[in-house]
């Protein structure tokens, strides 16, 4: 997999966008169909965002949403991909390489 342009990429944490995001499930099906390949799709969003970020301001929630970004990619697998998905979700693509 090549590595994602700027465009591609959330401003904030760096990872792929939604639009990167898409494309690479669009890979991830067709490999799973192709190959008989497993693929998992997680759904994460971060409860109470909104909340932080009206205690607390922008910058602390950006913290969070950072942080969490960092946790997710930690130990990536090659075949993986970590997205923001919206503005307190990101997306997990797992499959098999």
């Amino acid at each position: 997999m090549s590595a994602p342009s700027a465009v591609h990429l959330d401003a904030l944490n760096q990872l792929p966008n939604r639009t990167l995001l898409f494309d690479r499930l669009s890979q991830g099906i067709r490999q799973m169909t192709l190959e008989q390949s497993p693929l998992a799709v997680f759904y994460l969003n971060i409860d109470g965002l909104k909340k932080i970020n009206e205690q607390h301001g922008h910058f602390s929630g950006d913290c969070v949403l950072q942080e969490t970004a960092r946790r997710l990619i930690a130990e990536p697998r090659e075949n993986d991909t970590v997205a923001r998905f919206g503005s307190d979700e990101f997306v997990v693509i797992s499959r098999r390489g």
